[in-house]
């Protein structure tokens, strides 16, 4: 993991998790493993238990699976050509 997509990674939890379910389980986090050695897995467990959310999924989707995303358009076009749906669809 490079610095940056560290630091993505942390703005992201806070937006998943909330500002004060983040900070809660930071607490816990350092409060638990303080002079000792944690991993992300402990991380993660401290955040899903201050916020009530599971992290499994996004852990293993974001940092445990190696590879490119890939964005891709998803659209509908009607008789006249003009778009009347379209999403980005992300894979990897």
């Amino acid at each position: 993991i490079t610095y940056a997509k560290g630091a993505s990674v942390l703005k992201q939890l806070v937006a998943y998790v909330g500002l004060e379910p983040f900070l809660a389980g930071l607490r816990e986090y350092f409060r638990e493993h303080a002079f000792g050695n944690a991993t992300f897995d402990d991380l993660l467990g401290s955040l899903e238990k201050s916020s009530g959310r599971d992290l499994s999924d996004w852990g293993r989707q974001w940092l445990k699976t190696t590879g490119l995303n890939i964005l891709r358009p998803d659209f509908d076009v009607d008789a006249d050509g003009k778009f009347t749906r379209f999403a980005v669809l992300q894979d990897g």
